[in-house]
Formats: structure tokens, sequence, C-alpha cells
């Protein structure tokens, strides 16, 4: 590992040890030289972030909800500003990852086929929920483990696709 990319994964451990535990969605963009170059505190399930900014550069934020997996919205506003990685950390220090492979030309494929999987948040919790009510009994499940359908459906899915795309999937704790 180089220098830059030394200074990246300490810069981004640090950022995402300090907004895991907020009650709202905070976005930090990290330059691929360990910079942090902007932070932004967004809403309760959501956070804006300008373009021009994630372009070429890292971008992770926190879900307080605690699923540990990529909204449609995350990866659409992903690939469309061109950003080099996207991150998602969690209260229990969970964190996935997303990187373009180096060299591989990267595109809107993996978002139109992240789509055309049914990966909105209204489809993804219908399935999860099917999912739930099929393994805990109709009345028996809740919201929890929803969402760990919810989370387990999404990364099972990166897992599989991501590579296809020309992208590196990771998940691990801080």
């Amino acid at each position: 590992m180089d220098e830059k990319s030394v200074l990246s994964a300490k810069t981004l451990k640090e950022a995402e040890l300090e907004i895991k535990d907020r009650d709202y969605e905070v976005g930090v963009v990290v330059g691929r030289n360990g910079q942090i170059l902007y932070k932004v505190v967004g809403k309760e399930h959501s956070v804006d972030i300008l373009s021009k900014i994630v372009k070429g550069n890292i971008f992770t934020h926190n879900h307080p909800g605690g699923i540990c997996a990529f909204s449609q919205g995350d990866i659409v506003t992903f690939i469309a500003d061109g950003g080099y990685e996207l991150r998602v950390v969690t209260r229990d220090g969970r964190f996935i990852s997303l990187k373009e492979k180096l060299g591989i030309p990267s595109g809107a494929d993996l978002a139109e086929a992240f789509i055309d999987a049914g990966f909105n948040n209204v489809n993804l919790y219908k399935i999860a929920d099917l999912r739930a009510m099929e393994r805990y009994g109709r009345g028996n499940y809740r919201l929890k483990q929803i969402n760990e359908e919810s989370e387990n459906i999404v990364n099972e899915w990166f897992r599989e696709n991501a590579g296809k795309h020309g992208f590196d999937f990771t998940e691990g704790t801080l």
C-alpha cells in the first residue's frame, strides 16, 4: 500500500469513528491523498452532497438506522457523480465499500443493473418483509429482522455482481 492509500485509510477510519453514532446522516468526502475535502450534515435518512466534490474522491456516510447496505439513491448518485469509492458505516462499526477497480472503466451499468434487480427502497422492503414473514411467521417479526433481511439481500447482490461491473465490494468493521 502506498503512502497516499495509508493516509486515506487512516483519515477514513477517523472520520467514520466520528460520524457512526450520530442520529442523522453525515457525509464526508475524502481525497485519495487522505485529505478531508468536505463534510455535510444531512437529515435522519439522507444526506446531499455536491457532485463536483465527489468526482474522483471517496464519499463515506453513516446510516443511523443501522442498515449497512447501499440505497438506490446512494448507488445512482455515486455513479452519476463519478466517485472513486462509496462507503457506509453503522453505529456498531460495520462498514461496506464499493470502489472502482483501477483500469476498468466504470459506468452507469452498475446503477442500471441494481435498479433492474428491483432494489429501490420500496421493493427492497417488500422483499425483506416477505422473507422475514417466511422465516419468523406472520406477526412474529420485528423491524430489526426486516432490516437485517434487507441488508442481507442487498449485500448478497453486491457480492455477486459488483465485480461484473468494474467495482470491488468489501465489508468489514472499523
